[in-house]
């Protein structure tokens, strides 16, 4: 049933995208591939045909990445992904073929009685100018120290939004950037941090610097909700 629902729904409504200029894919529960752009595809970092990935799982971009970090982070993601009925955005460094980093943006897939099937994410290159190449360096070293570090649990509840603002700031992003990237003003960032962010971490007044700080004291710089790991 449901991979009828695939071939006869989804599949037939995000064949609209394969020449677009946009990089969308659309893997199963278990990981096979069922759909991937053109413009996604040319990210890899070797040539690949639409027929040499569908139907691929993990093994496929083991290959196609190589075994290292990077990938067994992936790897490590598509599983929890696979559990997951949240959305979920992620910021890899090193997959992407122009040497950028990827901005991927996941949401589930539901067939008409209400079963999860699949997950359709959508990628975006981040300018690295606008990254602080310090903090990159940063997340590389505490990376290749410890491993895939997923099971540190935080006792502070974040929003969506909380988490976002959260990630972008521990990035390097300017309240100025961040505002462009929520497409809102620097002083509505400002506020939100005063009053959402530094209050979840018992702080007073608005300076990202310090928040950053203190966050990384907490090892805040390194780290996956906890939504994501237990539902």
């Amino acid at each position: 049933m449901q991979n009828k629902f695939i071939s006869s729904v989804i599949l037939p409504y995000f064949s609209m995208y394969q020449k677009q200029d946009i990089e969308i894919g659309i893997r199963s529960v278990s990981g096979e591939w069922l759909f991937a752009s053109d413009k996604l595809i040319q990210q890899f970092p070797k040539p690949v045909t639409h027929q040499e990935i569908i139907g691929a799982g993990d093994e496929f971009l083991n290959n196609l990445f190589g075994n290292n970090e990077v990938t067994l982070f992936c790897n490590k993601i598509n599983e929890l992904l696979c559990n997951s009925l949240f959305p979920l955005d992620t910021l890899i460094d090193n997959v992407r073929s122009d040497g950028s980093i990827s901005f991927s943006t996941t949401i589930p897939l539901f067939d008409n009685d209400n079963r999860y099937v699949a997950r359709r994410f959508l990628t975006r290159p981040v300018d690295r100018l606008v990254i602080n190449e310090g903090v990159l360096k940063r997340y590389r070293a505490r990376f290749n120290r410890r491993g895939v570090f997923l099971n540190k649990i935080f006792p502070i509840s974040l929003t969506h939004k909380e988490e976002i603002v959260l990630g972008l700031l521990l990035l390097g992003y300017s309240q100025k950037q961040i505002a462009g990237v929520l497409m809102c003003s620097r002083s509505a960032v400002a506020k939100f941090i005063a009053e959402d962010l530094c209050a979840c971490f018992e702080m007073s007044g608005s300076s990202s610097k310090l928040l950053v700080e203190k966050l990384i004291s907490l090892g805040y710089d390194h780290w996956i909700p906890e939504r994501l790991i237990f539902n």
